[in-house]
Formats: C-alpha cells, sequence, structure tokens
C-alpha cells in the first residue's frame, strides 16, 4: 500500500493513531522510540465540516490528498495477465453456491477489460488455482486440503520455470483466490507464500499466514437467488447508487461484529 491509501484507511477509523511506512496501522503511537527501518506517521485530525471524512495531517506527509484520480487511471492503464497451465485442470469445479464465489471470480475475470493476453504488458499476474475444486475431489477433508496445497506447489513450480514474473518478483506481483477454510494455508509448503495476495474468507488475524495488509477479504458464497452465482454476471453491474446490498455479513447472527454491522 501507498502512504496515500494508508493514510485513506487510517483517516476513516477512529482507532487508527498512525501507521509506519512498512504499511503496518497503529492503534498507538510512541514518537519516543525509534522505529527501524521505517517512517512513523501520527494521525492528527483537522476539523472539518463532515468529521466522516476529518482530513489526516502527518509529521512527514502534509494534507492527504483523495486518490480518486488514482482510481480512474488504475480504471484505465490496470492490467492482469491470467497464466495458462494444465495443471489441476481436470478437477472438476464444484456446482454449488457453497464457496461459489472462487469459480465466480475467476469466470468474472477472465472477461474482465484488466486481463491482457500479452504476459509483458500486465501489473499483477494470477495464479488461477481452484482450491475448493481440489479439495472436494477428495472425501477426506485433510488429504484434500493437501491435495490442493500440492497442487498449488506444482503450478507456481511450472508457471516459475515457463515464466520470469514468479522469479524475478519472488511472487509479490502475484495473487490467487481461495474461498475455501483453508485460505492462506493453501500456499503451505511454498517458501515465498507471505509474498503472494490471497482472496481468502479467513482473514483471521489468529492465523499465522494472512497479513491484513496484503492479502484481501472476501465472502465465500456468492448467495442464492438473484445473487446466486449462476445470476451474477449476467447483467451489467449496478450503479453504486442503486444497490441495496453492501455489506457481507457472516458467522452466528448474535456475535458482536455481526449485530454492531446491522446497526
Amino acid at each position: 500500500k501507498s502512504v496515500d491509501q494508508l493514510k485513506y484507511v487510517c483517516a476513516h477509523l477512529d482507532s487508527c493513531k498512525g501507521f509506519n511506512s512498512n504499511g503496518w496501522l497503529k492503534s498507538s503511537v510512541d514518537t519516543q522510540v525509534e522505529s527501524p527501518g521505517g517512517t512513523l506517521y501520527v494521525k492528527q485530525v483537522v476539523p472539518s465540516a463532515n468529521s466522516r471524512h476529518s482530513v489526516v495531517k502527518t509529521e512527514n506527509a502534509g494534507f492527504f490528498q483523495p486518490f480518486l484520480s488514482e482510481y480512474k487511471r488504475m480504471l484505465k492503464e490496470f492490467k492482469i495477465y491470467i497464466y495458462h497451465t494444465s495443471i489441476g485442470s481436470k478437477v472438476l469445479s464444484v456446482k454449488d453456491y457453497k464457496y461459489g464465489v472462487e469459480d465466480l471470480f475467476i469466470k468474472l475475470l477472465s472477461r474482465s477489460p484488466f486481463v491482457v493476453s500479452d504476459s509483458n504488458m500486465a501489473d499483477l499476474y494470477f495464479l488461477p488455482l481452484r482450491c475448493t475444486a481440489y479439495r472436494k475431489s477428495i472425501k477426506d477433508l485433510q488429504e484434500g486440503i493437501i491435495k490442493a496445497q500440492l497442487t498449488a506447489k506444482e503450478m507456481i513450480k511450472e508457471i516459475s520455470i515457463q515464466y520470469p514474473f514468479w522469479n524475478s518478483s519472488l511472487g509479490r506481483n502475484h495473487f490467487y483466490i481461495c474461498a475455501h477454510d483453508m485460505g492462506t494455508e493453501l500456499l503451505t509448503g511454498i517458501s515465498e507464500w507471505n509474498h503472494v495476495i490471497g482472496l481468502v474468507n479467513t482473514a483471521s488475524l489468529q492465523s499465522n499466514h494472512f497479513i491484513p495488509h496484503k492479502d484481501v477479504s472476501i465472502p465465500n458464497h456468492p448467495g442464492r437467488g438473484t445473487v446466486s452465482w449462476q445470476e451474477i454476471g449476467k447483467n451489467e453491474m449496478l450503479a453504486f447508487s442503486e444497490r441495496s446490498q453492501l455489506v457481507f455479513f457472516a458467522g452466528n447472527s448474535e456475535r458482536l461484529v455481526r449485530r454492531d454491522s446491522a446497526e
């Protein structure tokens, strides 16, 4: 994440008191303690008419500027290359809404304007792993997870030989999706696992493999009816102003996060 992006996130989190140039948000800061190998930015709230969008001023970077122009440029220039590989391709997809976000994402990405056929033009590289399909191809849970991990390892080995991009970045400009509960555990046994961006539903700080300023939290199930994996993507996406479902809820309805989000 860039400094401007971290400023934006910190500005919208009351609990954030600052961040460092390594990408870590801080719930408290101590300007008297040196931060080795990084720069510390301290949040200073500047009064504004709308407190929800208070400007953040830091010791090092002045006032925050909205990165809407960066976002618009990203829509025009950002490119993704999807690796072509036969590894794991014979495993059938699971035709079920459960963990269906995985197949849905790959389907929508493949016809996205971000995708390019020239790998040298890409900013990010997508590993077409289907961890749920690999896991479900074997009845036993643990054996299925091991199969998924071995398939991931085999695929990465192949693309690192056939393409130069993995070795040149050690996986830092690569990403994958895994809607199954194994999440980032999919890359267990791969030395560069902590460099690769994971789109996972198991966004837990208790996980030894999930890194919050790199990995991305996703819902694991698309839902049913008009939000089912069969229906999503058939038509043009709704404008933001016309969307009625803006929050993904998961877990027990009595849990504090779900209750507070609903309120």
